[in-house]
């Protein structure tokens, strides 16, 4: 069923190649791609192609159904298709960036609006959802999201570097899954959580973005990154108080951890410039609107919580909720793999 879905998406995939051959005259990607972005008609009808294409591979909205279900395969599978196959969308919009590109500012600020969409619904399902594989499976909605904004605002090199660490944490928070699952023996979140402890988190991210951003106040993808930055930063701070042994150690790890992260990944980017050449600009104003949206989003969640109780946010949770579970169809009622177990067990 999963291929069945992602069936138009790969006819897109052959469908800009050809278009690429076509304006090209030529058997080489590479030079149709470049021939396609010199024809502005077919440079934005193909930029729109890849919006939706690149949309339906990343499993965001509206085509994400797929990546949703995806929660009900076996965990390996899921670890396979969380860090391997949602980043086809991204290597889809790095290798024809310079059509996106071409195509003006109109299929780029379409992907940047859809792909807010996205990580507004993975992260409101990650926030209300109990099931640990299910929360994964919206967090890679979300973070794919943020890796098609930044392609849309043309920071490829950041993408990617999104890409490869995003696959690699994804992966090893699939396969220790299991270890999530809570041991009546061992308990490490406090009944009674400090009433201050938020505001604090919060105060701390608040100032780790202003450290980071307000150096270069007109830096679009700064800001972008910063707020990104800050937010990790109050959430992980949030997580680490609640620890019944060790909370102030857990905090000391964040930032260590935080600042480490930081550094690597200005060297990855840095080394992927490299690889990719001359680095394409960045539109700074999109960019800016990208980071406005996702403070919008933080302030509507907030907002919601706040009501917990109100008609919308009791509206917005079972929708949310709904939307997080898997479809019907896309759950075994007798999984084949219990059946041959019961099979070999009465042959035995």
């Amino acid at each position: 069923m999963t291929w069945a879905r992602l069936a138009p998406s790969m006819a897109g995939v052959i469908l800009l190649c050809s278009m690429a051959a076509w304006a090209g005259q030529t058997s080489s990607l590479g030079a149709g791609i470049r021939a396609l972005a010199a024809h502005p008609g077919a440079s934005l009808v193909a930029g729109l192609l890849l919006d939706i294409v690149a949309l339906a591979q990343a499993g965001n909205w509206p085509s994400g159904r797929w990546l949703l279900d995806s929660a009900v395969t076996p965990t390996p599978v899921s670890a396979l298709m969380h860090a391997g196959f949602v980043n086809a969308g991204g290597l889809l919009l790095a290798k024809f960036s310079p059509v996106l590109a071409a195509g003006g500012i109109l299929p780029r600020a379409l992907l940047v609006a859809v792909a807010w969409i996205s990580i507004a619904i993975g992260t409101g399902i990650l926030m209300i959802h109990a099931d640990y594989k299910r929360q994964l499976v919206a967090s890679t909605m979300a973070q794919m999201g943020l890796m098609l904004t930044e392609c849309a605002v043309g920071a490829y090199a950041v993408a990617m570097v999104h890409l490869l660490l995003h696959g690699l944490f994804k992966a090893t928070l699939f396969l220790r899954s299991g270890s999530a699952v809570p041991r009546p023996d061992e308990v490490l979140v406090k009944a009674e959580e400090p009433s201050l402890r938020f505001p604090w988190s919060l105060l701390a991210g608040s100032a780790l973005f202003l450290l980071y951003a307000l150096p270069h106040p007109a830096d679009g993808l700064r800001l972008l990154s910063g707020l990104l930055l800050g937010a990790g930063c109050a959430v992980a701070l949030t997580s680490a108080m609640t620890l019944r042994v060790g909370r102030w150690a857990g905090a000391a790890a964040v930032v260590l951890a935080g600042a480490l992260a930081l550094a690597l990944r200005d060297e990855l980017i840095r080394a992927w410039e490299v690889l990719l050449g001359t680095p394409r600009p960045v539109d700074e104003q999109l960019a800016v609107a990208a980071a406005g949206l996702m403070a919008l989003q933080a302030a509507l969640y907030a907002w919601l919580r706040s009501r917990s109780r109100g008609p919308c946010s009791v509206r917005v949770y079972a929708w949310l909720a709904y939307l997080g579970d898997a479809s019907p169809h896309a759950i075994e009622a007798h999984p084949v793999a219990l059946e041959t177990l019961g099979e070999e067990a009465i042959l035995s």
